[in-house]
């Protein structure tokens, strides 16, 4: 498994735009695209402009074969509302989170 942070700028008055278009895109790409497991969406306290959008893949090769187009194909709504600032893929080495009850 990989995570992929994509960072993101968004103006304040197109933030629930990006995020209406976000849970579609994400769903959208889970539904049509090999090894990808979906996504989660945080916005920074501090700087409420800020995005981070945290992707989770089967593998890297899955990843890099959907990255290639993402930017004019499923992603491209997100592109035209936010300014993607930086795209950095991590192996996941482990995940102690735990789920509320």
């Amino acid at each position: 498994m990989i995570r992929v942070i994509y960072t993101w700028t968004v103006t304040p008055d197109r933030m629930d735009e990006f995020e209406q278009v976000w849970r579609r895109t994400t769903r959208a790409i889970h539904d049509a695209t090999q090894g990808a497991r979906g996504s989660f969406c945080l916005r920074s306290i501090d700087a409420p402009d800020q995005i981070l959008t945290i992707a989770l893949w089967d593998t890297e090769t899955n990843w890099r074969s959907f990255i290639e187009t993402a930017k004019t194909g499923s992603m491209k709504g997100l592109h035209e509302i936010g300014a993607q600032t930086s795209v950095r893929a991590y192996h996941q080495v482990g995940d102690e989170t735990v789920a509320p009850a």
